[in-house]
């Protein structure tokens, strides 16, 4: 349990993690304005030490917490900056440590763990795993190399249960789909220090598993006519709409995932033919795809009167020098939506995946089978088409039991 500490006490700590974190002067002084009004609130009821039930019941008063989180982004967003601040508070109070997702990008990596890092770099690529594995399981040697230099280790001889504890405590504020990444990557990498005799005790055990249960949530969606709202809400008078109309389209439409519509290059494009073929990132599967005239216009249209006139390979662009690969796609849907006047709730998936979702249950709707929608979305399994099953509300209700039926046998 913590020991009692003051109010004062404790933001003095925040205060400190949060320039040793790097976080800016701007962030510091709206975290400071927020503790202010917390520390007014604590001498109006004379409470002089921290408790985390204190500063969740000034929340609750002040910041309509935790509902909040349920309410439409747009309003909600300014409390929760304040909420953000509140709760380091009693992460600092609890954990002595501000959970953080990313470590201060100036830190170089340490030279005493270097060695060790190339030779586990290696061992990933010759085990076989993919590109993306690599990184994810490389970057969590990383974190855990700075954790260990920044007590003081020399090298990974020296690590210990603090270090790892200290590491899972930073994680806290992860998704468990992400956490269970990292804990499994964590666990392979102790594995590897252990059975190279870099360290003598197995840690593995120290890293909590993390379970995933399939098809626990209903992917979110639009109605037909929310998505058609959404589509005619562009201003496709300017270059921006041109370009976020021509991806809106793609994701809504093919049902192409983020990251393919962000590597999207001429080559994939076939215009004779009216075809679109790619390697999905996610899969390395091929995909190809009929390319409708409609979506064809806007990309045509997009090139002619909105691209930068640069020679980059990729179709969408940045249009502020430099002309770079376009990668921001999340803020073209939450642009639209906004614009739209689409209400969705706090929990909703709101990037483009939003619309894959949409396009796969209105093809399910229309009697599609789930192995053509599997083909179409790219998928590798049909067990994960399966997921827009439940979005079918009619055909659900099909399937509902009669209650008289059941008590009458």
């Amino acid at each position: 349990m913590p020991t009692t500490k003051s109010i004062q006490s404790v933001i003095d700590g925040v205060h400190t993690e949060l320039i040793r974190l790097n976080y800016s002067s701007s962030s510091i002084c709206a975290y400071k304005r927020i503790w202010k009004q917390f520390v007014q609130h604590a001498e109006q009821r004379d409470q002089k030490n921290f408790s985390v039930e204190f500063a969740e019941a000034f929340m609750v008063e002040n910041y309509d917490y935790p509902h909040i989180y349920k309410m439409s982004s747009h309003t909600a967003k300014p409390k929760i900056r304040k909420i953000r601040a509140i709760r380091s508070l009693q992460d600092f109070y609890a954990f002595g440590i501000i959970p953080s997702k990313f470590f201060p990008p100036q830190k170089p990596f340490p030279e005493n763990f270097q060695s060790i890092y190339n030779e586990y770099v290696t061992f990933c690529t010759n085990e076989g795993y993919s590109a993306k594995t690599v990184i994810l399981y490389t970057f969590i040697v990383k974190e855990i190399a700075l954790l260990l230099d920044e007590s003081g280790a020399k090298g990974w001889n020296e690590l210990n249960d603090i270090v790892i504890n200290r590491y899972l405590t930073l994680q806290q504020g992860y998704s468990k789909h992400t956490s269970r990444q990292k804990f499994l990557a964590l666990k392979r990498f102790l594995k590897f220090l252990l059975e190279k005799k870099y360290i003598q005790q197995d840690f593995q055990d120290y890293v909590p598993s993390v379970k995933l249960y399939s098809k626990t949530k209903v992917p979110s969606t639009l109605t037909i006519e929310q998505k058609e709202k959404l589509l005619q809400c562009i201003d496709r008078g300017n270059p921006t709409g041109k370009r976020d109309y021509a991806i809106l389209l793609l994701a809504s439409e093919l049902g192409l995932r983020t990251s393919d519509i962000r590597n999207l290059c001429f080559e994939n494009l076939d215009w004779r033919q009216g075809k679109i073929t790619l390697f999905q990132q996610k899969t390395g599967n091929s995909l190809e795809l009929p390319l409708p005239c409609h979506i064809s216009n806007a990309i045509i249209d997009y090139l002619k009167h909105g691209r930068p006139h640069v020679s980059e390979p990729y179709i969408f662009l940045k249009h502020r020098a430099p002309y770079h690969q376009y990668r921001d796609m999340y803020n073209v849907i939450k642009k639209a939506l906004t614009t739209a006047q689409i209400p969705l709730e706090q929990d909703i998936h709101k990037g483009l995946h939003l619309l894959r979702h949409t396009l796969a249950t209105n093809l399910l709707s229309k009697g599609i089978a789930l192995s053509t929608i599997a083909e179409i979305l790219g998928q590798r399994n049909i067990t994960s088409t399966e997921i827009y099953l439940h979005t079918d509300i009619e055909k659900l209700r099909k399937c509902a039991l009669d209650p008289e039926e059941l008590i009458n046998g």
